[in-house]
């Protein structure tokens, strides 16, 4: 439960890049930045360069490894309780997906899913988390 709740906020945070850049704060890690050569001065700009895809690129593996390390999660969960979790994990997961699909280009764009495409997710992995034994939601 706990990395599932990592995996989501650190995709989160590398949604939230630009604007909470604008609002003075940053909550990629200071190390990271520094391992990748990508300095508060250029995120705090929107410099978006090869130091930054690196960094986010390993940022998003990152979350994708708590993403896996929650997928035992929902068997474990009675039938009743792991709709929230599989539908809220479908989700984030899929957002990190649009998010290195469009290469973590998240100055002047705010990267998301559409309504309708999160209906389909919420439908589809609520169906599936109401069977007997789930199926992997992410």
């Amino acid at each position: 439960a706990v990395d599932l709740g990592l995996a989501m906020q650190l995709t989160n945070i590398l949604r939230d890049v630009e604007e909470d850049a604008r609002r003075g704060r940053i909550y990629l890690p200071h190390e990271d930045m520094a391992r990748f050569g990508y300095s508060e001065e250029d995120l705090l700009k929107g410099v978006y360069n090869d130091a930054f895809v690196r960094l986010m690129a390993f940022e998003a593996q990152r979350a994708r490894v708590f993403f896996q390390s929650a997928r035992p999660l929902l068997p474990l969960l009675s039938w009743r309780s792991r709709a929230c979790p599989a539908v809220l994990g479908g989700i984030y997961r899929r957002l990190l997906d649009r998010i290195e699909a469009q290469r973590y280009r998240v100055f002047g764009q705010r990267i998301a899913l559409s309504g309708r495409e999160k209906a389909s997710l919420m439908v589809r992995l609520w169906v599936q988390s109401s069977l007997p034994i789930p199926a992997p939601a992410w």
